[in-house]
């Protein structure tokens, strides 16, 4: 399945496709949450809640899925 579809099905609430994503970017999420606040635990809690408010079900009826526009690039 490519991320795209990973994307868009945990946008619809799939728990596997938002494992799968967090698996995929959750150290990535970490990294730049450490690079903020210099503090590992903090970063992991804030990592976390990234990926709880993003899947949150309030907030899937507020995401969708980025375009890209080749005309919109700087």
């Amino acid at each position: 399945m490519d991320m795209e579809r990973v994307i868009g099905a945990a946008l619809a609430g799939d728990q596997q496709a938002i494992a799968k994503l967090y698996n995929a970017y959750s150290h990535k999420v970490l990294g730049i949450c450490y690079n903020i606040v210099g503090n590992r635990a903090v970063a992991e809690e804030l990592a976390h809640d990234a990926f709880v408010l993003a899947f949150s079900k309030r907030e899937r009826r507020r995401m969708s899925l980025p375009t890209f526009n080749p005309s919109n690039r700087h």
